[in-house]
């Protein structure tokens, strides 16, 4: 073994720079500056889909306790209530915005109050006020306060000539394309769609 020694590092040559992977501060500061703008650029509108979809959720949320409580008044043959409640138990006409909560309950009598004689009526769920950083969603109605279904899933104590009750939803601060529109027609059906309720 008098031959040179190979050596499994190889040595730069004489002369030459060695260069080093890696980003210079200014690169760092302009990828930084580009990653800013974009992300001021995209957050008005991510604040719009996610009111869309609060929004949306919401609806979905009062839309489905309608249908259990009409599936209830037909399966228990007796009038089921839904009404705004703001404490969870009881229910309440000094809002109209559905948003303060409400709860479902059995209403033999159909007075649309939550009596605890001569026998206490039962309150099947409740629903907490919608809540959201930094806004306050309403879903209203000038007249409706609660709906009543009878035991056939008609709804009942509507004003005469009422065909359909109409709630809308939005946002506060105002989005329109984030509004929704709740119809329910004296059946019990229940739809919903997008803007507010003509």
């Amino acid at each position: 073994m008098n031959g040179p020694s190979e050596n499994p590092i190889a040595l730069p040559r004489p002369g030459t720079i060695r260069r080093q992977a890696g980003l210079t501060m200014i690169e760092l500061v302009v990828t930084i500056a580009i990653a800013a703008v974009l992300i001021g650029l995209a957050a008005p509108s991510f604040t719009k889909i996610m009111q869309r979809n609060r929004i949306a959720t919401e609806a979905n949320s009062l839309t489905a306790d309608l249908q259990y409580a009409r599936g209830q008044a037909i399966k228990e043959g007796l009038p089921v209530t839904v009404c705004i409640s703001t404490d969870q138990s009881t229910c309440t006409t000094a809002t109209k915005n559905w948003g303060a909560g409400w709860i479902i309950f059995s209403d033999p009598n159909s007075n649309q109050v939550v009596d605890t004689t001569p026998t206490a009526e039962i309150v099947w769920r409740a629903q907490a006020a919608f809540s959201a950083s930094g806004s306050t969603d309403t879903f209203t109605n000038s007249t409706t306060t609660a709906f009543t279904y009878s035991r056939d899933g008609f709804l009942t104590g509507l004003s005469a000539g009422t065909a359909d009750v109409k709630l809308t939803l939005q946002t506060v601060p105002a989005n329109a394309n984030a509004a929704r529109c709740l119809t329910i027609n004296r059946i019990g059906r229940q739809t919903v769609s997008t803007g507010a309720c003509s």
